[in-house]
Protein backbone atom coordinates (compact mmCIF):
# COMPACT_ATOMS: atom_id res chain seq x y z
CA UNK A 1 0.00 0.00 0.00
CA UNK A 2 0.86 3.63 0.25
CA UNK A 3 1.28 3.72 4.04
CA UNK A 4 5.09 3.91 4.00
CA UNK A 5 6.46 7.26 5.17
CA UNK A 6 9.71 8.58 3.75
CA UNK A 7 11.81 11.73 3.57
CA UNK A 8 11.91 13.02 -0.02
CA UNK A 9 14.43 15.70 -0.98
CA UNK A 10 15.03 17.60 -4.22
CA UNK A 11 18.24 16.80 -6.07
CA UNK A 12 19.16 20.51 -6.17
CA UNK A 13 18.98 20.57 -2.37
CA UNK A 14 21.26 17.52 -2.19
CA UNK A 15 23.77 19.22 -4.51
CA UNK A 16 23.64 22.38 -2.37
CA UNK A 17 24.31 20.30 0.77
CA UNK A 18 27.34 18.62 -0.82
CA UNK A 19 28.64 21.99 -1.98
CA UNK A 20 28.13 23.53 1.48
CA UNK A 21 29.98 20.63 3.13
CA UNK A 22 32.85 20.74 0.62
CA UNK A 23 33.37 24.50 0.60
CA UNK A 24 32.58 25.44 4.19
CA UNK A 25 35.08 27.34 6.34
CA UNK A 26 35.86 24.30 8.50
CA UNK A 27 36.20 20.61 7.59
CA UNK A 28 33.11 18.55 8.25
CA UNK A 29 33.61 15.43 10.37
CA UNK A 30 31.20 12.59 10.83
CA UNK A 31 28.01 11.77 8.99
CA UNK A 32 25.63 14.42 7.75
CA UNK A 33 22.12 13.33 6.90
CA UNK A 34 20.73 15.16 3.89
CA UNK A 35 16.98 15.16 3.45
CA UNK A 36 14.00 17.44 3.63
CA UNK A 37 13.61 16.85 7.36
CA UNK A 38 9.91 16.13 6.78
CA UNK A 39 8.20 12.76 6.73
CA UNK A 40 5.76 12.30 3.83
CA UNK A 41 3.56 9.28 3.22
CA UNK A 42 3.72 7.56 -0.16
CA UNK A 43 -0.02 8.26 -0.39
CA UNK A 44 0.60 12.00 -0.04
CA UNK A 45 3.45 11.82 -2.57
CA UNK A 46 1.22 10.10 -5.15
CA UNK A 47 -1.62 12.55 -4.48
CA UNK A 48 0.71 15.52 -4.96
CA UNK A 49 2.08 14.08 -8.19
CA UNK A 50 -1.46 13.50 -9.50
CA UNK A 51 -2.35 17.12 -8.63
CA UNK A 52 0.82 18.46 -10.25
CA UNK A 53 0.15 16.44 -13.41
CA UNK A 54 -3.41 17.73 -13.56
CA UNK A 55 -4.65 14.18 -13.91
CA UNK A 56 -8.26 13.40 -13.17
CA UNK A 57 -7.79 9.91 -11.83
CA UNK A 58 -8.83 7.90 -8.85
CA UNK A 59 -5.95 6.43 -6.87
CA UNK A 60 -6.56 2.76 -6.24
CA UNK A 61 -4.51 0.89 -3.68
CA UNK A 62 -4.30 -2.84 -4.04
CA UNK A 63 -1.92 -5.22 -2.38
CA UNK A 64 0.14 -4.67 0.69
CA UNK A 65 3.15 -3.02 -0.91
CA UNK A 66 6.67 -4.32 -0.96
CA UNK A 67 8.17 -6.31 1.89
CA UNK A 68 10.93 -3.72 2.06
CA UNK A 69 8.42 -0.96 2.85
CA UNK A 70 6.80 -3.10 5.53
CA UNK A 71 10.15 -3.65 7.26
CA UNK A 72 10.68 0.08 7.79
CA UNK A 73 7.32 1.85 7.76
CA UNK A 74 8.68 5.30 8.67
CA UNK A 75 11.90 7.17 7.80
CA UNK A 76 12.76 10.81 8.28
CA UNK A 77 16.22 12.36 8.05
CA UNK A 78 17.58 14.22 11.06
CA UNK A 79 19.24 17.14 9.28
CA UNK A 80 20.31 18.98 12.42
CA UNK A 81 24.02 18.08 11.97
CA UNK A 82 24.01 19.42 8.39
CA UNK A 83 22.31 22.60 9.56
CA UNK A 84 24.82 23.07 12.38
CA UNK A 85 27.99 22.10 10.48
CA UNK A 86 27.27 23.74 7.13
CA UNK A 87 24.40 26.14 7.66
CA UNK A 88 22.53 24.18 4.96
CA UNK A 89 18.77 23.78 4.85
CA UNK A 90 16.60 22.32 2.10
CA UNK A 91 14.81 25.01 0.13
CA UNK A 92 12.60 23.18 -2.36
CA UNK A 93 9.12 22.10 -1.23
CA UNK A 94 8.01 18.65 -2.37
CA UNK A 95 5.24 20.00 -4.63
CA UNK A 96 7.70 22.31 -6.41
CA UNK A 97 10.16 19.45 -6.87
CA UNK A 98 7.45 17.17 -8.28
CA UNK A 99 6.19 19.94 -10.57
CA UNK A 100 9.70 20.33 -12.00
CA UNK A 101 10.01 16.59 -12.42
CA UNK A 102 6.64 16.37 -14.16
CA UNK A 103 7.54 19.25 -16.46
CA UNK A 104 10.80 17.57 -17.47
CA UNK A 105 9.13 14.22 -18.10
CA UNK A 106 6.00 15.45 -19.86
CA UNK A 107 7.59 18.04 -22.15
CA UNK A 108 9.29 15.57 -24.54
CA UNK A 109 6.12 13.45 -24.76
CA UNK A 110 3.92 16.47 -25.47
CA UNK A 111 6.38 17.89 -27.98
CA UNK A 112 6.44 14.64 -29.93
CA UNK A 113 2.69 14.11 -29.58
CA UNK A 114 3.47 10.62 -28.32
CA UNK A 115 -0.06 9.65 -27.28
CA UNK A 116 -1.65 11.12 -30.39
CA UNK A 117 0.25 8.94 -32.85
CA UNK A 118 -1.85 6.07 -34.22
CA UNK A 119 1.06 3.61 -33.88
CA UNK A 120 1.49 4.53 -30.21
CA UNK A 121 -2.24 4.08 -29.61
CA UNK A 122 -2.25 0.69 -31.35
CA UNK A 123 0.84 -0.43 -29.40
CA UNK A 124 -0.78 0.68 -26.11
CA UNK A 125 -4.00 -1.17 -26.96
CA UNK A 126 -2.11 -4.38 -27.76
CA UNK A 127 -0.03 -4.16 -24.58
CA UNK A 128 -2.94 -3.43 -22.23
CA UNK A 129 -5.86 -5.07 -24.01
CA UNK A 130 -7.90 -1.87 -23.50
CA UNK A 131 -9.75 0.12 -26.11
CA UNK A 132 -9.67 3.49 -24.35
CA UNK A 133 -7.38 5.14 -21.86
CA UNK A 134 -8.49 5.53 -18.24
CA UNK A 135 -7.45 9.20 -18.25
CA UNK A 136 -8.37 12.15 -20.54
CA UNK A 137 -5.99 13.50 -23.15
CA UNK A 138 -5.89 16.78 -25.03
CA UNK A 139 -6.32 15.06 -28.40
CA UNK A 140 -9.70 13.70 -27.30
CA UNK A 141 -8.72 10.05 -27.48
Amino acid sequence: GLDAVRDFVDVDDVAAAVLAAATGPAPVHGVLNVGSGAAVSARELVGTLVDVAGARVRIVEDGGGSARSADVPWQQADISAAVTACGWRPRTPLAVSLAGLWQQVSRPLARRGWWCRPTSIRRWRRRTGRRSRPWPHKCGW
